[in-house]
């Protein structure tokens, strides 16, 4: 989602030099995580006109199908979160997704907001996996949707994001609680226990025992018996 007003600015350069590595570097592959969408992407979109604003998708996939929200944000001057539908083809890499409505807005410049339509390639640069493509613009009317615009009439663009573990925002529901994938615990190193080392123990030498001396009681001299014979 973006707004439809006319203030927009350039963003961090960054993003365009990563955009840049990934696509000289970059090469499409069928790896399990290409395959499972589920997950917080991170990049931004450049409107026609040049300006640029950063994206994040949080999404789930079910089989072909994929749900989730967006985040478009500029600064504290745009904010807009949508939530959004969509359909991944694993056997080309083909994903297309669209914005439904706006869920939460703030555009201190005024003006409406426009809801996107994405469609992706899947590519895989080393461990890195990208979503990169195009979109298409309609203007919302977030009182009576059935009045919203038709594609094209909000412009459109370029996108491109990669997958990230953390999120600029409040992280769903649906992926708090989601197992983690098969590439998640291949690439998360294993530090293999810690042993504490134990010092040998040492033998505590005894003090010598000592030996009380026994009392020796000096012999008692026996006395002298004395005969006397009396006179006759």
């Amino acid at each position: 989602m973006k707004p439809s007003g006319y203030f927009l600015m350039t963003l961090l350069a960054f993003f365009v030099a990563c955009s840049a590595s990934a696509q000289g570097t970059a090469a499409r592959a069928q790896t399990p995580a290409s395959k499972d969408l589920t997950g917080i992407w991170h990049g931004y979109f450049i409107t026609d006109g040049g300006d640029q604003y950063k994206l994040e998708f949080q999404i789930a996939q079910k089989k072909t199908t994929v749900t989730g929200v967006s985040y478009s944000y500029l600064d504290q001057r745009f904010y807009g979160k949508a939530t959004m539908t969509g359909l991944f083809r694993s056997a080309d890499g083909r994903f297309n997704i669209q914005e439904l409505r706006t869920t939460e807005v703030r555009n201190m410049g005024g003006g409406g907001t426009c809801l996107m339509n994405y469609k992706f390639e899947v590519v895989v640069s080393g461990r890195e996996v990208f979503l990169e493509g195009t979109y298409v613009g309609k203007q919302e009317d977030r009182k009576n949707p059935k009045n919203n615009g038709t594609w094209g009439d909000c412009g459109g663009g370029r996108v491109m994001l990669r997958r990230v573990e953390q999120s600029d925002f409040y992280v769903e529901p649906f992926l708090k609680d989601r197992p983690k994938r098969a590439d998640d615990v291949a690439t998360t190193p294993t530090k293999p226990p810690v042993t504490p080392k134990r010092n040998p123990a040492t033998a505590t030498p005894k003090p010598p025992a000592r030996t009380t001396p026994t009392a020796r009681v000096p012999a008692r001299p026996k006395p002298k018996t004395t005969t006397t014979t009396p006179a006759p």
